[in-house]
Formats: C-alpha cells, structure tokens, sequence
C-alpha cells in the first residue's frame, strides 16, 4: 500500500516545504550550532543524504516481502552520523 501510494502521489513526496524537511532544517542547525557536524558537507548535502537514507529504508521495508526489522537498520544511520560528525 505504502509504495502504491508513493507512486501514486509523486509530487507530494517532491515538495520541500513539508513538515520532514522543517525538521531537518531545525536539526542541521542545532547541530551546526552546537559544532557537531563536519565544516567541509554543506548542510544541503547533510540534509540530502538523511533524506536518501530514510526514504531508502522506507522504501525497503515497504516494498520487502518478508519481515523486515527496522531496528536492524540503525548501523546504516550510525554510520551517517558517524560520516558528519566532527567529533
């Protein structure tokens, strides 16, 4: 249901004023403030490859014919912040 309606709604999923991208604007931000992430990736890029990594994982879990445990996911997202970090 989840990938019919992806595909189905196209545009939606496009728009950059959406609610997931305010969020991650507020995040990149406290982290820039904060100095925790690397000066050298643009925070479009840091904002760019989050939203690959979600989008990717959700569309995995929703296109996948058998259980699919998302916590198994969490190194991909530990290995992200890992890449930004500037710690």
């Amino acid at each position: 249901m989840y990938y019919s309606y992806l595909l189905r709604y196209t545009d939606v999923w496009a728009k950059r004023d959406r609610h997931y991208f305010n969020v991650l604007d507020i995040l990149v931000e406290q982290l820039r403030e904060q100095n925790l992430i690397r000066d050298d990736i643009s925070d479009e890029n840091i904002k760019h490859l989050a939203t690959y990594i979600t989008r990717g994982i959700t569309m995995e879990w929703s296109v996948s014919l058998t259980e699919y445990p998302i916590e198994e996911k969490d190194s991909l997202i530990d290995a992200f912040c890992h890449n930004i970090s500037d710690l």
